[in-house]
């Protein structure tokens, strides 16, 4: 039997004609203006999506990990067309292979393997003429300009030896390369100034990029390969020979770009050495792809005229948001859904002042790159990146803008967006708490495990394992946890499966439950009270319900709550059938 309505619900239903929650009966034309409003603002979104899609999705990259190129062969007595994974081919052609060399770039820790690279395995790699003109095939790739060796230290200060170790370090040594402790004099050779410190010559349009990393762009000391195997070889020897690599040493830059004619794709490549003051090298390779003709194609024109398209649409929406803040005011800062559409529409505006920035850096680099010159393509190159991420916020925000619309389809998908408005306190609340415990058990991890694991060697490495290790698939080695420390190993992983798996995981669960069930009660409430309003009004239009009197209503409401079951259940029954006619009886 359905819930009777508290006195307050009749009340309302009496003297206004509606209750809460059921909106007041419009008229016709208010109904049919507000429909044609909201199809107007849907079909406005769904063009803007489209050309935000053709905009992204045919300048997005995807090759800034890897980009692949099918390889088409003509002879039909040949197997499938093959794939060719260009960026593979530069990494493992620059890196060279671990399982075959001992020189690899995987395989560099010391100072004499990080000679022994340069000299055996990407030397080498620049010849022969695969890399130096001539290309092979689809699997050749122009060397543009020449590669750069730059190297950052700091500057040697004077100490006494009778200052203890931890003072050396600290003073002797410093550990961090900064612009304080930059070193910028002359050293090196038998006269101690043979390598000279120079500042960046790159051309001013690189000042409007985003440098990977901004330390190492105030100058360095440079040296340059040119791409002849025996050349190259002598300038690694005489570097070695000559102490370019010392107890002042931070970091080495191995910098230079790359153009394949088949794939279109320019890779800015960049080998960094970081040299820490406790001893050692740290290799890491970095391969960021951008396509330096954007619109010398027939595809990158019809790209271009989606951008164009996508400005006039992103204006439009852009003028349609703020009137809309304008008109609510502040209720527009308590709609999640809008300020949801404002970062949307910020992250626009930088996507696309990046996006300019790049086209325009792109063309005057390419007028300045020369066979015998260095270019610094890498500002350029990853400014690229930071527009694919940018971009890729953006296409999850529009996504999120389109459950704006899908609740309107459908009572069960409005139930469910309120069910996420609902627990979005609690769940705050719940986020706050998890980031606290489990930060607790990053450290705790860190500090434990350090030494002896190297998926805790770091904190940002112990966040990864730890967080990969509430999936099922990724869980840490747990042998190794106990052999390091069987007394404290194992206490620390019960404790973290049973605060963050179990307590933690159902904490989350009851939440959104808890929202759940209260959502569908208010629906089941709404439903019914939408019932009451239309067995008051008869079913009729408001001018119907108008003329009902008072008595009229009265007994509507009495008779609502005398029947056993629900309303919609009794009018969704079939009406009896009719009583036959009695015969008359035979004369």
């Amino acid at each position: 039997m359905a819930t009777p309505p508290t006195p307050r619900v009749v009340d309302a239903v009496v003297r206004r004609g509606s209750v809460s929650g059921v909106p007041t009966p419009r008229s016709a034309r208010q109904r049919a203006r507000d429909q044609r409003a909201r199809l107007l603002e849907f079909i406005r979104f769904a063009v803007f999506a489209v050309v935000f899609g053709a905009a992204v999705y045919g300048r997005a990259n995807p090759s800034c990990t890897r980009h692949l190129v099918v390889v088409r062969r003509r002879s039909l007595t040949l197997p499938p067309p093959a794939t060719f994974d260009w960026t593979s081919f530069l990494r493992d052609r620059f890196a060279g292979s671990a399982a075959l060399s001992a020189a690899s770039l995987d395989r560099v820790s010391s100072v004499e393997q990080f000679w022994a690279y340069l000299n055996r395995t990407f030397v080498p790699s620049l010849v022969p003429d695969v890399l130096a003109g001539r290309p092979i095939g689809y699997e050749g790739s122009y060397l543009l300009g020449v590669v750069r060796l730059r190297q950052m230290r700091v500057a040697p200060v004077p100490c006494s030896p009778t200052n203890n170790m931890l003072d050396a370090m600290a003073v002797c040594f410093p550990s961090a390369f900064s612009s304080a402790t930059m070193h910028t004099l002359p050293f090196g050779g038998p006269s101690g100034a043979m390598f000279e410190w120079g500042s960046n010559d790159d051309p001013p349009i690189n000042a409007w990029l985003i440098a990977p990393n901004p330390d190492y762009e105030h100058g360095a000391y440079a040296v340059d390969l040119v791409g002849a195997l025996a050349a190259d070889q002598a300038t690694v020897r005489r570097l070695r020979d000559n102490g370019f690599v010392d107890v002042f040493t931070r970091a080495i830059l191995v910098e230079f770009a790359v153009y394949n004619v088949a794939v279109d794709r320019l890779c800015a490549v960049r080998i960094e050495f970081q040299m820490p003051a406790v001893g050692g090298v740290t290799p890491r390779m970095a391969l960021r792809v951008v396509n330096a003709f954007p619109y010398a194609t027939t595809p990158g024109i019809v790209v271009g005229i989606a951008e164009g398209l996508f400005l006039i649409a992103y204006a439009n929406m852009f003028v349609s948001i703020v009137y809309r803040a304008r008109h609510l005011r502040g209720r527009f800062l308590s709609s999640v859904s809008d300020l949801v559409d404002a970062a949307n529409m910020v992250l626009f505006a930088v996507l696309i002042a990046l996006r300019a920035v790049v086209i325009v850096a792109s063309a005057r680099l390419l007028a300045l790159t020369a066979p015998a010159a260095y270019t610094n393509w890498q500002n350029l190159a990853y400014t690229h990146t930071v527009v694919v991420n940018v971009a890729s916020c953006c296409v999850l925000f529009t996504c999120l803008h389109v459950l704006k619309y899908l609740s309107r389809l459908s009572d069960s998908l409005r139930s469910v967006k309120r069910v996420f408005a609902e627990s979005s306190a609690n769940l705050f609340a719940f986020l706050l708490v998890f980031i606290i415990v489990f930060f607790g058990f990053v450290q705790a991890f860190f500090m434990a495990f350090q030494g002896d694991i190297v998926a805790f060697r770091s904190i940002w490495q112990t966040f990864l394992t730890l967080f990969g290790s509430l999936s099922p698939r990724e869980r840490f080695d747990y042998d190794s946890v106990v052999q390091s420390n069987y007394l404290l190993g194992p206490a620390l992983v019960f404790c973290f499966v049973i605060l963050i798996d179990l307590l933690l995981g159902h904490v989350f669960l009851a939440i959104v439950h808890s929202s759940y069930t209260q959502q569908h009660l208010l629906q089941k409430d709404l439903d019914f009270q939408k019932t009451v309003l239309d067995t008051l009004n008869g079913g009729g239009s408001p001018a119907a319900m108008r003329r009902l009197t008072l008595a009229q209503r009265v007994r509507r409401m009495l008779d609502l709550l005398m029947r056993p079951a629900s309303v919609s259940q009794v009018d969704r029954a079939p009406a009896p059938p009719a009583a036959a006619a009695p015969t008359a009886a035979p004369s």
